[in-house]
């Protein structure tokens, strides 16, 4: 199997095309997490990263407090790799693979493209799909071996 590297992006603004059919037949195989960056926010704190990702998908982040004078707090977020591939019913699937402390896959749940965008299915506490979607989020190759969402 050709092994690929994904991009993400999470939570940022990014301009992109539609790829039509194309980004459809592209997709197949496995995508590994490479770098992401984003941002959150709530009344409480901050928090921001943007940088390469290590062998496990993690990505230190550091978490700012708006109150206690700026008292910072680090931990890793981890980003899965993606497999798109299709199921014993011969339908077009997605899989998340979390290599956080061992390799762990989800249970195969849909995914649909729409005008440059992906929306992944939502999982329950146990993994499985629940029928209701993600919102979209963004995507696009970069080039051949690279996908950015």
């Amino acid at each position: 199997m050709k092994l690929k590297t994904i991009l993400l992006i999470s939570m940022a603004a990014v301009v992109l095309t539609s790829c039509g059919g194309k980004l459809e037949k592209n997709l197949k195989g496995d995508w590994w997490p490479i770098h992401a960056s984003g941002s959150y926010e709530t009344q409480f704190f901050t928090a921001q990263w943007d940088g390469d990702l290590d062998d496990h998908g993690g990505i230190s982040v550091v978490y700012k407090s708006k109150e206690q004078g700026g008292a910072t707090y680090t931990d890793t977020r981890y980003y899965p790799a993606v497999s798109f591939t299709t199921d014993a019913r011969k339908k077009d699937k997605v899989r998340f693979i979390s290599l956080r402390y061992e390799i762990t896959r989800s249970d195969y749940l849909d995914y649909r493209l729409e005008d440059g965008k992906i929306y992944f299915e939502k999982q329950d506490s146990d993994g499985k799909g629940t029928g209701e979607f993600m919102e979209a989020q963004d995507i696009r190759f970069v080039n051949d071996h690279t996908l950015k969402i």
